[in-house]
């Protein structure tokens, strides 16, 4: 048995062309969809009794830890080891801040150790201004200080 292939015509080629461009526009559209989200889509999961914001300056440069809230009051150690896992700067913080969902509440602290404070208020208003953009509670916080 033979088999015919049908025929190819220009207008048969044009077709298929228009199909091609038409399809490849469409993947591009969702990978462009995609990278217009990337880092927007909150990914971290909502902390049940939100979250904990420490700064403070050593060597010249500000650090900040982001630690899920709890019961219990944190240690130095806990609050220092969270900021070298997370990078500590304040770009680094801003990344973190925008990953948190929205309606996510974040307690900055300050005074729980003797060390901690908070840096400049152009730095605190830029932070509060990212949490208002995504709908992020920050609460600041000034403690009572303790010994780390």
């Amino acid at each position: 048995m033979t088999r015919h292939w049908p025929r190819l015509t220009r207008s048969s080629l044009t077709r298929a062309a228009l199909f091609s461009a038409a399809l490849m526009g469409v993947a591009l559209c969702c990978v462009a969809c995609d990278v217009i989200t990337l880092g927007v889509e909150p990914t971290v999961e909502p902390a049940f009794k939100g979250w904990e914001l420490y700064s403070w300056q050593e060597g010249g440069a500000w650090h900040y830890g982001l630690l899920p809230g709890t019961n219990r009051i944190k240690t130095w150690d806990e609050v220092t080891a969270a900021a070298t896992a997370q990078g500590g700067t304040q770009a680094h913080i801003e990344t973190q801040l925008t990953r948190l969902p929205r309606g996510e509440q974040v307690f900055w602290v300050s005074g729980q150790f003797p060390r901690t404070s908070f840096p400049d208020q152009s730095v605190v208003q830029r932070l509060a201004k990212l949490c208002l953009e995504r709908g992020v509670a920050l609460h600041i916080v000034v403690a009572n200080p303790q010994a780390p």
